[in-house]
This record gives structure tokens, C-alpha cells and sequence, in this order.
């Protein structure tokens, strides 16, 4: 059962108090895709991972944590415009928004999982262009952060098969073959090189759908 309640959030960036629909508990059952979404009921609540202050636009997953020297970004062009958007879902824009300030900050890594959950966001309205789009500003941010060494799964090979998905749904075949072949000169856990070896099936067939790890691991062991 997932869990919801109202709490007053202070913007730091503004000052503006505003009611947030916040997640008091939810559960997950089953296999989460291979880019970490979870399965229901935590699947569906986007809606709470993200704060909006409707004052001046300023995104980000705790709005009343706030650096003064994001303020310029805030009110440029490129994010205003983002955070207008016809074309992209509001919830989207929201992440997408976020996404770009941890960018700007140099927080790769948060910036990756923000373009991440924006794609998520479009999968579910259909928008299987901008899901591409975002997917591909996840991979790149996630990228960024292995240049500097960074990765956020402890598991090894963990973080590279994250991208790996990325990668491959934002049809961007050749650079996730590259990382797969990167990944393979490690050494890392079993279930990780069959969900390699499963993506490097799907990138032949150059199928950029959704898929989960259970699937992955049950295709392998049929074959």
C-alpha cells in the first residue's frame, strides 16, 4: 500500500511556503526494469520525488535546500522555457529542471538519476520521443560521473549496466556496445554479465523497449 500525506514546504530559494504531496510509505513486488524502476506500487509515485515552488519555479527533490549562486540559472532562458513547456509533461519538467541545476552544481550522478526519472515520466504518457531524449542526458550525466570516478552501485558492473539500458532505449547502439565491452574487462558478478549479455541481444534486434531484469535472467537460462 503506498502512503501519502500533506506537508508545508518552505522554498529556499524564494521564501514561498506551499503544500507538497509527500510519500509516507509505499511497497514493491517483483522485478524492477533493467534501469532500476521498481515494479508497482513504488512505480507510480513519481509525483512525490519532486518539489515544485509554484512562486519561482525553482525544482528540485528538497526545494528548501537552495545555493544563492543557482538563482541566475534559475531565471535564464533555457530553464524558465524548460519549466514552461507545452510539449513536455509538467512532472517532467519538473525533473528535467531539477536535473539541470544539479547538472550546473557539477552533481552528475543526482543530475543522471533526475533525466532518468523525467524519461520515466514521459514512458508513462507515451512520449516515447522525449523519453529518448531525456534517457540520452541521463547517460550522458552518468558518464560524466565515471570520468571522475563516481559510481553509485556498489555491485560492480552495477552503475555501467544502468547506462547500458540508458543507452540502448535512447537508441544510441554503438556507445552501449563500447560500454559493454569496458564493463566485460572487470571483474564483476554473474547476474550482471547476463544482463549484459541480454542487452547485447537486444541491441542487435535494435529493440529499445522496456524490459525487466527477471526477464533478462529468465531468457538467458531458456537459451
Amino acid at each position: 500500500m503506498t502512503t501519502y500525506h500533506p506537508e508545508t514546504v518552505v522554498c529556499g530559494c524564494c521564501g514561498h511556503a506551499f503544500q507538497h504531496r509527500a510519500l509516507g510509505s509505499t511497497n514493491a513486488f517483483g522485478s524492477c526494469d533493467l534501469d532500476m524502476r521498481p515494479p508497482e506500487m513504488a512505480r507510480s509515485t513519481l509525483n512525490a520525488q519532486i518539489q515544485h515552488c509554484p512562486s519561482c519555479g525553482y525544482c528540485a527533490v528538497d526545494v528548501s535546500k537552495f545555493t544563492p549562486e543557482l538563482r541566475p540559472f534559475i531565471e535564464s532562458e533555457a530553464y524558465q522555457g524548460q519549466l514552461k513547456s507545452a510539449d513536455c509533461p509538467a512532472l517532467a519538467s519538473f525533473f528535467v529542471c531539477a536535473g539541470m541545476l544539479r547538472e550546473v552544481a557539477g552533481d552528475h550522478e543526482m543530475a543522471g538519476w533526475l533525466f532518468l526519472k523525467a524519461a520515466w515520466v514521459c514512458d508513462d504518457k507515451e512520449r516515447d520521443d522525449l523519453a529518448r531524449q531525456w534517457r540520452s542526458h541521463a547517460a550522458d550525466q552518468f558518464l560524466a560521473a565515471f570520468g571522475r570516478g563516481e559510481l553509485f552501485a556498489d555491485q560492480a558492473g552495477s552503475s555501467e549496466a544502468l547506462v547500458v539500458d540508458c543507452l540502448r532505449r535512447a537508441r544510441q547502439f554503438t556507445k552501449a556496445h563500447k560500454l559493454i565491452r569496458t564493463v566485460k574487462q572487470v571483474e564483476c558478478e554473474p547476474v550482471i554479465r547476463k544482463i549484459l549479455a541480454f542487452q547485447q541481444i537486444l541491441i542487435r534486434r535494435s529493440d529499445v523497449a522496456c524490459h525487466s531484469v527477471a526477464e533478462a535472467l529468465e531468457q538467458l537460462e531458456e537459451g
